[in-house]
């Protein structure tokens, strides 16, 4: 389902603000476009999440954004400890 606003005949009016409105349809436009932007930045927070904290995920995407290599095994290094 595509929202009313995509699918009118130009979007790039849906993803802009426009300040000379009344303030109960500027509430609504904020509410939009501010939840539109956002998604791509919870996107890339839930991806380095997941990234994070499952390795078949981080090889999965290492895989695909390296063109088929196979991610080396990690080893951190010795930490002398302190005293």
């Amino acid at each position: 389902m595509v929202a009313k606003t995509l699918d009118q005949k130009y979007p790039q009016k849906s993803l802009a603000l426009d300040f000379k409105v009344s303030p109960k349809r500027l509430n609504y436009n904020l509410h939009n476009v501010l939840g539109f932007y956002m998604t791509f930045v919870m996107l890339f927070i839930v991806i380095t999440g997941l990234c994070m904290s499952m390795k078949w995920f981080h090889s999965g995407v290492y895989w695909l954004t390296s063109g088929g290599k196979q991610l080396k095994e990690f080893k951190a290094p010795y930490l002398i400890p302190l005293r």
